[in-house]
């Protein structure tokens, strides 16, 4: 999972008793975030939620307790409710362009394709997007490749050269947003560029395979493949990617040898179950061809199971914590959460309403 990191400066004026209270409400303040700070790396998320609650109690206009409690939900799976507390931190601190990129990153991974766009909208401007730090301009530019922003990416791209200019992997990101917009030229030439400044990696060797493969140049591609597995050999899209180029070379024998490897990752991949199905009906096999043809069906059939049972879950876990926020009388962030629930769920928009005015 992706993190982010915000550094607050709290400037304290010593000149009245009125004024040392202040000073004693910001150390307490900064203490507690801190210490949700320090739950989130530690990977203890119901701490680092309480400790971020009681910083909004203690500060409900100030941006950075729904900031890092949206960071927080995001890291523990709650994805719908990271967006309901993150947009309330873009809407309390809009001067501070991390709050729209966690946000943009959020929606992004929720598919909320539309609403990404409105949120990442702020960083068409050249002034915002200055304000980034290259990492979080690097963090930008996946997000906007993630949406096939292509146009947008390559900007962010140009703008991560112009101030981070020893950045080693900005070509190889270039060419992957090439070989997505289809000129396989600029992609290769790209990703040879990145490999001549960190020869022998894997993801670039990957990246070329893809191109070649595009390109219908399939030997040139398992060369490409190969090498990327010299360095990840049990990784189970490399294995995939060898099993298919092997495949459509007539080299069925070889194709099942890497499909086999790859094969305990087909799980979450079930595409794998049906390359050897079909490597097996090549060799003429038609009774391993129907078995792993059937268990592909049943994978994918399983795993829209289990991405069901998710969403129900989380449903659940939202509804809860929006009734909790109406019952503490923050009707704000309830409507916030329950607008994610009818992301979730079309047919609880009118409860959303009836339920936020009601209050």
């Amino acid at each position: 999972m992706r993190r982010f990191h915000l550094l607050f400066a709290w400037i304290l004026f010593l000149v009245a008793p009125a004024a040392a209270v202040v000073q004693d409400e910001r150390s307490e303040q900064m203490k507690i975030l801190e210490e949700g700070k320090k739950h989130i790396a530690a990977g203890h998320f119901p701490e680092a939620i309480a400790a971020f609650d009681r910083l909004k109690q203690m500060a409900p206009l100030e941006p950075q307790a729904y900031f890092f409690l949206g960071i927080t939900f995001a890291e523990s799976g709650h994805l719908n409710a990271a967006a309901a507390e993150l947009s309330e931190a873009v809407r309390l601190g809009p001067e501070k362009p991390e709050h729209a990129l966690a946000l943009g990153n959020v929606l992004t991974r929720l598919g909320q394709k539309r609403a990404a766009i409105r949120v990442l909208a702020v960083f068409d401007q050249r002034s915002t997007l200055n304000r980034l730090s290259p990492a979080n301009l690097s963090e930008l530019m996946k997000i906007y490749f993630g949406l096939e922003m292509t146009s947008e990416a390559l900007r962010v791209l140009d703008e991560i050269t112009r101030c981070d200019p020893a950045n080693a992997r900005v070509e190889f990101y270039r060419g992957k947003i090439y070989r997505m917009i289809g000129n396989l030229d600029l992609a290769q030439q790209a990703i040879e560029k990145s490999l001549a400044k960190a020869p022998a990696n894997p993801a670039d060797y990957f990246e070329l395979g893809n191109i070649y493969e595009q390109r219908g140049l399939m030997a040139a591609a398992k060369k490409a493949f190969s090498e990327a597995l010299k360095q990840r050999e049990n990784d189970p899209e490399t294995l995939y990617a060898l099993g298919s180029v092997c495949l459509a070379l007539d080299e069925t024998d070889e194709a099942i040898r890497f499909l086999k490897r790859a094969e305990p990752a087909a799980v979450s991949l079930p595409k794998i179950y049906y390359a050897l199905s079909q490597a097996y009906l090549k060799n003429g096999n038609t009774e391993k061809a129907v078995q792993y043809l059937n268990q592909q069906k049943a994978e994918e059939s399983n795993l829209a199971q289990r991405q069901k049972e998710v969403r129900e879950h989380e449903r659940s876990w939202l509804a809860n914590l929006a009734k909790e926020r109406l019952e503490q009388g923050n009707a704000t962030e309830a409507q916030a959460l329950f607008q994610q629930l009818s992301e979730l769920n079309s047919d609880i928009g009118q409860l959303t309403n009836t339920a936020v005015s009601g209050h």
